[in-house]
């Protein structure tokens, strides 16, 4: 038995009269939702970092954040500094570039696209400032008012620093006349 929160999800075949009725169900702790380990898993090594921000008062600038991934640590923030609102995405996201992203999610939530990317640029917890692409889910009530946005955030800092060294590699490979293994070696693997 599962205590929690359930959703069905009903899917009309066009070949079948009755629908097909799917049950997903999520426990829930402390008022968030822990549906899948494995999907914060994929996300903890994948080199992204997931946010889920909900609107307390978005006409005054109040947001708290509902999720954030432990990934976050690869900037040197804890995910408490988000939830007890010790660190807000105002200050994470680098000044120059604020006005602009708040003036990119009007113009979206005019034009009704709810999802869309961008890059701008972050501070990292030890005062760096890093490049990012992220994708964005705004989240509303079915008119234009903002209720919460999700938010995936890519470092383009370490794919910039991963495709140099990849350059690297390859000219030297190429350049060589002897035959070149290469492997990648984990830590407590054969």
């Amino acid at each position: 038995k599962i205590r929690g929160m359930m959703h069905l999800l009903c899917e009309r075949e066009e070949e079948q009269q009755t629908p097909t009725i799917y049950a997903l169900a999520f426990e829930v702790r402390e008022e968030r939702i822990f549906g899948s380990v494995t999907l914060e898993r994929i996300v903890e090594h994948s080199g992204f970092v997931a946010f889920h921000w909900v609107a307390d008062a978005p006409e005054k600038d109040l947001w708290h954040a509902r999720y954030v991934s432990n990934s976050v640590s690869k900037f040197g923030y804890k995910r408490e500094d988000f939830y007890d609102n010790r660190f807000t995405w105002n200050q994470f996201v680098y000044e120059e570039d604020r006005d602009l992203l708040q003036e990119e999610v009007l113009e979206h939530l005019r034009s009704g696209k709810l999802e869309y990317t961008r890059q701008y640029r972050i501070n990292a917890a030890d005062g760096q400032v890093i490049p990012v692409h992220d994708y964005v889910h705004l989240i509303t009530d079915g008119a234009d008012r903002l209720l919460g946005v999700e938010i995936v955030i890519f470092d383009l800092l370490m794919e910039t620093e991963r495709n140099a060294n990849l350059l690297l590699l390859e000219n030297a490979v190429n350049r060589s006349s002897n035959i070149v293994l290469v492997w990648q070696y984990r830590k407590g693997e054969n």
